[in-house]
């Protein structure tokens, strides 16, 4: 998690206590992009489809590899985008 802004103060009175979690659990916006940069730049040429952690590549969660959450999530996406794959 990243602490980046991202979203603006689009969360009305969650802001205070949700706005604050990636500062307290995240990386700096600095230490975000210099962890993008390594995988763009200095990963070796052909890896794809990886998941890093702090500059190494890490096996994903178990959650993270379930097919039943990919279905569940892709058919969530397209109910709350309106957009049907």
């Amino acid at each position: 998690m990243v602490a980046t802004d991202f979203g603006g103060r689009q969360m009305g009175w969650l802001e205070p206590l949700v706005g604050r979690i990636p500062g307290w659990f995240g990386s700096t916006k600095e230490v975000g992009g210099q962890r993008l940069t390594h995988v763009v730049l200095e990963v070796e040429d052909g890896v794809t489809g990886k998941y890093f952690t702090k500059n190494k590549i890490t096996e994903p969660s178990k959650n993270a590899q379930s097919n039943e959450n990919a279905e569940y999530l892709w058919k969530k996406s397209e109910e709350w985008t309106g957009i049907r794959a």
